[in-house]
């Protein structure tokens, strides 16, 4: 079964996305108040489900089967572990300003599937560390890069700094993809008090 085959057979729901025994709550259609995300373990995911869809086309189109991913930006590993089921990768690296840590939840799925050598968390590692950036990839994929994700700071040094940095890293024919430039042109963000004097 192809990824592309695994995205359309995807349990989506109104509020969440099912997958074997995981649960993602997708936060942009989700109630806060919904009391059953207070009980029950789960994965905040960002990304609706048109977006994961065209991830799975874009990867079908260029006939990229990613062995080796990298992901910046991983809020609890919900989409980590979601690349994980996708596409069977030999290895995941992902990075994260904060210091958050592993949630419980994250730790289960890895113990569960014995994944501690194949997808690695780094927390507060800022994107702009370019020989961070480079370390990591040197001591994770000696044979370069598949697939970049870049769903991070969404501002243009940032993002051009992290992309400086591991674009060359990419084997030919790989993809590195930067998430919601778009942001700030979305009535939610518009709407909210940050963007006013």
């Amino acid at each position: 079964m192809t990824a592309l085959d695994k995205l359309q057979a995807l349990n989506w729901q109104a509020d969440r996305l099912l997958i074997d025994d995981l649960h993602f709550r997708l936060v942009l259609t989700a109630e806060e108040s919904d009391a059953f995300w207070k009980e029950q373990p789960h994965f905040q995911l960002y990304k609706p489900k048109e977006l994961v869809q065209e991830y799975g086309q874009a990867l079908e189109t260029y006939g990229i089967e990613p062995q080796n991913i990298f992901e910046i930006g991983l809020f609890d590993g919900g989409s980590l572990v979601l690349w994980h089921w996708l596409f069977q990768p030999a290895k995941i690296v992902g990075v994260d300003l904060v210091s958050r840590g592993d949630s419980a939840y994250f730790q289960q799925y890895i113990n569960k599937h014995q994944l501690q050598d194949k997808l690695k968390t780094y927390w507060g590692v800022d994107q702009r560390d370019g020989e961070t950036l480079k370390k990591l990839v040197a001591e994770n994929f000696q044979e370069g890069l598949d697939l970049v994700i870049d769903d991070a700071s969404h501002y243009y040094e940032e993002t051009k700094s992290s992309f400086e940095t591991l674009y060359p890293l990419l084997k030919p024919g790989a993809l590195y993809i930067i998430e919601d430039w778009q942001w700030s042109h979305w009535r939610e963000f518009q709407d909210h008090d940050y963007f006013k004097e």
